[in-house]
């Protein structure tokens, strides 16, 4: 589709010099647009071929990876390069790309796409064009902003077509892309033409063709289904228990010698048997009012694994990856949902007493069973608050974890409750106590150990979950299987949200 060819018959005058020459062979004369493309530097050859030259410098280029390693790999010196494209769209972007390289140092701040598109001709409905080209001359920060350009203007009628052309030449981060727009704007299911015929403002999918379809354009479902299966297996670094975010077999710390333990900072005396030891920030900015951004990390790997942020203009709080930039910019976060980055989310009722967690999966009602039930989401876990208006007591709470199945085993855990661990009361402290084993620093309504419920009233019994205060801003949570690190990190943050009859 896009060949770059030396021209030695061009002598060279100055060894920095270069002559840069776009070709579209085999374009369709009859549909060719008339009139001048690019600021008249376009000419016609013959009745199938179209030319832009440019006449530049070797320094000006150096921004272009693929153009440099032309220039070295050339066994005679080279001030000439033919670049021969297919396609009359993609002649206008690779014109466009290349006169934006010349004129514009890269490392100007202010780049932008549109003042790319607008440079020479404003052309409209070229970004995937540009996009390309900007691929193959291997200048990753233009291709990677006019790759957001194409995502955010992505429409019903363009969809589709996005697709293709993703497709078409490998383009894994736009369909991706195209992906994540499907799984928030969903599609009705018509099985036969007649529906299809009444559905407006829609993406349609058959379940007989497995086909998207919108208007006279459809592509195969097949294309997106490798984007769907990753989503799974995200999943489940996440949520299945037992599972290490970075791989692996879980590292329990009571299963290390006192040397390993010695190594990473920790003593046999301090925590609890079985749980995997982990911390979480908590980041506001001064004048906060809200619940801010938490950040969740395991200790015994000095690993940052992700984040919690509060959705603008909701009481729900979404769950990314270290990777995403929501993590760190809540204004970020609405964007990122059902990204390649996202694991979750939070939703809490009115009242405070009652929330259900979800992983990265998709409402059922966006994109039916027929096609992508192992894709909706699944419920992770639910929090609720027993009621406690006075305030005169700790906060008691109940966790329902649902049968999931195991990451190292091919089985199910069965469903599990857990409840609050009963503190108790010192008189000489005046106050409830509950022993933390130095993973508690500072007293806190907020510290608080799960157990099974059948065991709440045995003393030795096993701590599913422990939380506690550290500093200002720093808590420890420390899970054990069957729980995931979703569960725990999500449990906690319960203890931040508003609630109207629980303290």
């Amino acid at each position: 589709m896009v060949s770059f060819l030396p021209d030695s018959d061009v002598l060279a005058e100055d060894d920095d010099r270069l002559h840069l020459s776009i070709v579209c062979r085999n374009s369709d004369a009859n549909n060719r647009e008339n009139g001048i493309l690019l600021q008249g530097k376009q000419f016609e050859l013959s009745c199938f071929d179209l030319q832009y030259d440019l006449e530049t410098t070797k320094s000006r280029v150096q921004q272009s990876p693929t153009l440099v390693s032309f220039l070295q790999n050339s066994k005679e010196k080279v001030n000439t390069i033919v670049i021969t494209v297919s396609t009359e769209r993609l002649f206008k972007a690779m014109g466009i790309v290349l006169q934006f390289l010349h004129l514009k140092s890269l490392t100007t701040p202010s780049l932008c796409v549109s003042q790319m598109r607008h440079l020479l001709h404003p052309e409209s409905g070229l970004d995937v064009e540009l996009c390309l080209a900007s691929h193959f001359l291997g200048l990753s920060e233009i291709q990677r902003r006019v790759e957001k350009s194409v995502l955010s203007g992505i429409t019903l009628s363009t969809y589709i077509q996005t697709c293709k052309y993703a497709a078409q030449y490998n383009m894994a981060s736009i369909l991706r892309g195209c992906t994540t727009w499907l799984k928030r704007e969903g599609v009705v299911v018509c099985r036969k033409k007649k529906e299809m015929q009444e559905v407006k403002d829609a993406i349609i999918f058959n379940p007989r063709s497995q086909k998207l379809i919108y208007g006279d354009e459809s592509i195969s479902l097949q294309l997106l289904l490798p984007y769907l299966k990753e989503d799974l297996a995200f999943r489940a670094r996440f949520c299945s228990p037992g599972y290490l975010s970075s791989g692996g077999k879980p590292c329990l710390v009571d299963e290390m010698n006192a040397q390993e333990l010695q190594q990473i900072g920790f003593s046999k005396k301090v925590g609890f048997s079985g749980t995997v030891r982990c911390a979480i920030d908590r980041v506001r900015d001064e004048g906060d009012r809200g619940v801010g951004v938490f950040h969740f990390y395991r200790e015994d790997l000095d690993a940052y694994i992700m984040s919690a942020v509060p959705l603008p203009n909701s009481s729900n709080i979404a769950f990314f990856d270290s990777r995403s930039i929501a993590s760190s910019n809540a204004s970020d976060a609405n964007d990122a949902i059902y990204g390649e980055h996202y694991i979750g989310v939070l939703k809490g009722n009115e009242m405070g007493t009652e929330f259900i967690v979800f992983d990265n999966g998709v409402n059922p009602g966006l994109l039916p069973d027929e096609a992508f039930e192992d894709v909706h989401r699944r419920e992770v876990c639910r929090i609720t608050y027993k009621s406690n208006i006075s305030g005169k007591r700790p906060n008691m709470m109940r966790v329902r974890v649902p049968a999931t199945r195991t990451a190292e085993k091919e089985s199910f855990t069965s469903p599990q409750t857990l409840v609050t661990r009963k503190p108790e009361w010192s008189d000489n402290l005046g106050g409830w106590t509950l022993k933390f084993r130095g993973r508690a620093r500072k007293s806190s309504k907020r510290n608080f150990q799960l157990v099974l419920r059948e065991d709440e009233d045995e003393k030795d019994a096993q701590v599913m979950v422990c939380f506690g205060k550290m500093s200002s801003r720093r808590y420890s949570c420390d899970y054990a299987s069957p729980l995931s690190s979703l569960q725990a990190f999500s449990i906690a943050l319960t203890c931040f949200m508003k609630k109207q009859f629980a303290s």
